[in-house]
């Protein structure tokens, strides 16, 4: 008789451990079964070297090895089938699945995404998360179909829905799709970034070959042909292309795609329109039926039902928006040519250490969710005072401001001492208008040159004793408890172990970034980088200054330390899309009556890893008031999501409801031409 053995017991942790460790490194389960050797007589002399470094137990041999393996392998299976149960129930859509499973090859798209991921410093919960909501997905969509698949996949701001984008990608890929669209934007340089950043995920040495397509376009200069893709069955080529949400660009994508029937007929299109409620919502008359489209929505449309002028189309169109706000998406129009999410709506669930509305403005009427203590008002008196900066009538910074700067610095210092080495960042975010940018940004540099560094010093010590008492480990404990390894998150240091740091911070007045003037190089600095960033400062200065936010690339083997810093004064290029990294500090003026705008401005949502008690926000009372009530719209949308799939309804049989309420004189849910489709109930 075979004795079983329980590896669930206590006596044999540290053996489990010794394979987990592989695991929570990304390895595969062929990899670790053998170590990465070839039979039972290898794994064991790998075993025995292990041994005699005392990284295993002594009595881990090859058989008992090979047995923990097959156990916990067993034991991740079954886990896996719960997790996708519970990544199904977050999306909405009674449409049967498809029977494609997750890529497991060591070369795949996704596995080497995946190891990416973990590389990156992703949990291996928050791995597994996202694996299964991808695909949950995935099994939506179809390989091969006439009608073109529509789906609607809602993120939260600044929570890594560029990654769960790579992540369907990369694993649709794998099963065949060929052809890749991203929608991103409508300022170039955040569709460079996004197309920058999903090449970088997925360009990797695997089983397939990833290509970008830059504007593709049947006019002279247009450096693909359709004609040159290989896109045969078996074909290991993959292409993307990331396209501005630009009528003129998107109908140069349709034409060029149009131009070879044959090769149409061979595509497996995936289209993923990120920030899907920006730019593309039909806002003419959706009830009247000669109405036209608007531009950029029609141009959007005619890509989802493209067909070739002989009458040739794709093997499939499968269209994914992605958004955080989708009160237009879901209120404008739900014709079956519309870009209504027919066939799913898909819920993705941030991973815990997100700092969210919910988690920073709290939520309406729930003891649970109270806010953290981080947001700081700006008086009256100072809004005054920003008006009249603004018109040219005052000429100082308000107190409020320079408290934030200050704290800044103490930030930053703080984050240095630690080590830290990603960029840190101050957000300046008080007008939408260019001149307002250059007033503000020349005013921090008066400061700094009407101030001496020892009044700078003294003013931080006393910023650093009143925050400390402000928001305590203790409150942050308490308000985010579901914060993972609270044990972790790190008190503040004693002032004068972060003084040395601040004296270096500010040893130099703020400057642009330089430029070498022969190889056009930026260089940084350990002082305060000072950027303006919108569209009139698209260039180098004669004094060879890069003007504009550009943080340095984490590959070049010249990366600046100590962690560079910068101030970033802006205002529509911050307002979406753009990742401010390292955010510590946020000076937030501007406001709308637009609930999924002002939701999309809040950058200072996202992952502190590192620094979770030093983020600061300084906000109106007003503009705090609308956050906490769009937080709670947020999460009531989400509950009410979650309602219909344990229903078991359907995406066309949702409607979302949003409760009436005054407040709403003050705030609407989107403006009124992108939600026509929207009814009264009583």
């Amino acid at each position: 008789m075979k004795m079983i053995i329980d590896f669930s017991s206590p006596k044999y942790d540290e053996h489990r451990k010794a394979i987990e460790k592989l695991r929570n490194k990304g390895r595969d389960w062929d990899f670790i079964k053998y170590y990465g050797k070839h039979d039972e007589e290898g794994l064991q002399n790998k075993l025995e070297l292990l041994q005699e470094d005392d990284m295993i137990p002594e009595d881990l041999n090859a058989p008992m090895w090979l047995a923990i393996v097959e156990f916990l392998r067993e034991l991740a299976d079954r886990e896996q089938l719960i997790e996708e149960k519970i990544a199904n129930n977050r999306i909405l859509s009674r449409r049967q699945d498809s029977d494609l499973t997750i890529p497991s090859g060591t070369l795949s798209s996704w596995q080497l995404y995946k190891n990416r991921l973990v590389g990156q410093g992703w949990t291996r919960e928050s791995v597994r998360d996202i694996e299964n909501t991808t695909i949950g997905i995935l099994r939506k969509l179809r390989l091969e179909t006439d009608i073109p698949i529509k789906g609607l996949t809602i993120g939260h701001v600044q929570s890594g829905k560029t990654a769960s984008m790579a992540a369907l990608l990369a694993m649709s890929a794998d099963w065949e799709f060929n052809l890749f669209i991203v929608l991103s934007g409508t300022i170039e340089n955040l569709r460079k970034q996004t197309e920058d950043r999903l090449m970088s995920d997925l360009k990797t040495s695997g089983n397939l070959s990833w290509e970008r397509l830059n504007h593709l376009s049947l006019k002279s200069g247009s450096s693909h042909k359709v004609s040159s893709l290989l896109l045969n069955k078996g074909s290991r080529e993959r292409y993307l292309n990331v396209c501005l949400k630009h009528s003129t660009r998107l109908n140069d994508l349709n034409s060029w795609l149009r131009e070879d029937g044959k090769k149409l007929s061979q595509m497996r299109i995936l289209i993923i329109d990120d920030e899907a409620d920006q730019g593309g919502i039909n806002t003419n008359d959706v009830n009247d039926s000669l109405a036209e489209r608007t531009a950029l929505n029609k141009a959007i449309v005619e890509l989802v039902k493209i067909q070739a002028e002989d009458g040739s189309k794709p093997l499939s169109i499968n269209y994914i928006s992605y958004t955080a706000t989708p009160y237009a998406n879901f209120l404008n129009e739900a014709s079956q040519e519309s870009l209504y999410p027919h066939d799913f709506v898909a819920v993705l669930n941030p991973a815990k250490e997100y700092f969210g509305a919910k988690q920073i403005f709290g939520l309406e009427n729930n003891e649970y969710y109270r806010g953290l203590p981080i947001i700081r008002e700006i008086t009256k008196i100072d809004r005054d005072a920003v008006n009249n900066i603004h018109k040219g009538k005052e000429f100082e910074l308000p107190q409020t401001f320079k408290d934030a700067i200050h704290w800044f610095l103490l930030a930053a210092s703080i984050m240095r001492y630690r080590k830290y080495k990603k960029p840190i960042s101050m957000l300046v975010h008080t007008s939408q208008k260019q001149t307002h940018h250059q007033i503000f940004s020349d005013l921090i540099n008066n400061y700094f040159r009407s101030i001496s560094k020892k009044q700078i010093i003294e003013a931080c010590r006393g910023l650093y004793e009143t925050e400390q008492k402000k928001f305590t480990k203790e409150d942050f404990e308490m308000e985010f408890e579901a914060y993972p390894n609270l044990e972790d998150v790190k008190d503040y240091p004693p002032f004068e172990k972060i003084e040395e740091e601040l004296k270096r911070l500010i040893r130099d007045y703020p400057s642009h970034i330089n430029v070498l003037e022969d190889t056009k190089r930026l260089i940084y600095h350990d002082g305060l980088h000072l950027c303006i960033d919108n569209c009139s400062n698209n260039r180098i200065t004669e004094d060879l200054e890069h003007i504009r936010l550009a943080y340095p690339d984490p590959k070049a083997p010249n990366y600046p330390a100590p962690a560079p810093a910068f101030i970033v004064v802006g205002g529509s290029t911050l307002s979406r899309g753009l990742t401010i990294e390292g955010l510590v500090s946020t000076y937030f003026f501007r406001t709308t009556s637009q609930a999924d705008t002002l939701l999309q401005m809040g950058r200072f949502f996202g992952y502190r890893k590192g620094y979770e008690m030093l983020p600061r926000i300084w906000l109106t009372t007003d503009t705090e008031e609308k956050f906490k009530f769009m937080a709670t719209l947020e999460e009531e949308l989400r509950e009410d999501i979650e309602t219909y799939i344990l229903e078991g309804m359907d995406a066309n049989e949702y409607g979302p409801k949003i409760k009436n309420s005054p407040k709403l004189s003050w705030l609407r849910i989107t403006a009124k031409n992108r939600m026509k489709a929207q009814k009264k109930l009583n």
